[in-house]
């Protein structure tokens, strides 16, 4: 799990960097099955989204996800912060 607030910083910067956060997500499904990310207070959830797309990586925003790990059914949920798919 990628707890929320995957970035500090304005829009441009975000910009410039995407390929980094991109990289390191892709770096992390090849070495784990399952990656789910989730919103913190200073990610915008639209850029999260387009950040973690073609990554392999989940999204997780006001659903539920069940997983097989191990032989074990696990469960995880997660909410947007405005309970909302649009973000902040």
């Amino acid at each position: 799990m990628v707890p929320g607030d995957l970035y500090q910083m304005s829009g441009r910067d975000v910009a410039h960097r995407w390929s980094d956060f991109q990289e390191l997500l892709a770096t992390l499904t090849a070495a784990v099955d399952h990656v789910v990310v989730v919103e913190g207070n200073s990610d915008d959830l639209r850029v999260l989204g387009e950040i973690v797309d073609g990554t392999g990586a989940h999204l997780l925003a006001d659903e539920i996800l069940s997983l097989d790990i191990a032989g074990h059914a696990v469960v995880v949920g997660g909410l947007t912060l405005n309970g909302e798919n649009g973000g902040p």
